[in-house]
């Protein structure tokens, strides 16, 4: 009975040592996950942890209220105001990541999409967004 079963031991053992592609996958597979996973947490990590300081440099085109200051300085927005072509010539010299302006009551985000002009933009958009919230919050207060 021992014998038989070392036997069957000894071919399975032969058939798996045969069959590369199944071996490879069952000696690379475990090894290459965990790998991809850290890894790919890692670059999420630097992603979420990035300093705000390399692209919170804005140019703002239009007078601010003083309720908008507020909210920029709250969320660590760099603020430079100045004219719309002062503040393009410093967006050519890279002196700010973008500039924002402001007709009427629609708001113009000028950007050129490299990487840290989007990250300005999102803290833009989100900046628009919680103003927004507040001029609602006082109108429904009147």
């Amino acid at each position: 009975m021992k014998n038989n079963l070392w036997n069957i031991l000894r071919k399975e053992l032969r058939e798996l040592f045969r069959d590369k592609k199944s071996l490879a996958m069952m000696l690379i597979i475990p090894i290459f996950i965990p790998l991809m996973i850290l890894g790919m947490s890692a670059l999420f990590e630097a992603q979420m942890n990035k300093d705000t300081q390399n692209y919170n440099k804005i140019g703002i085109a239009y007078e601010m209220t003083e309720e908008e200051k507020a909210m920029a300085k709250e969320m660590k927005l760099e603020i430079i105001e100045g004219t719309e072509e002062e503040l393009k010539q410093k967006y050519e010299k890279e002196e700010i990541n973008l500039y924002l302006t402001k007709k009427d009551k629609e708001y113009t985000i000028h950007t050129n999409g490299s990487e840290e002009s989007s990250y300005a933009k999102e803290l833009v958009q989100n900046y628009l967004a919680i103003y927004k919230q507040y001029l609602q919050q006082q109108y429904l207060r009147k």
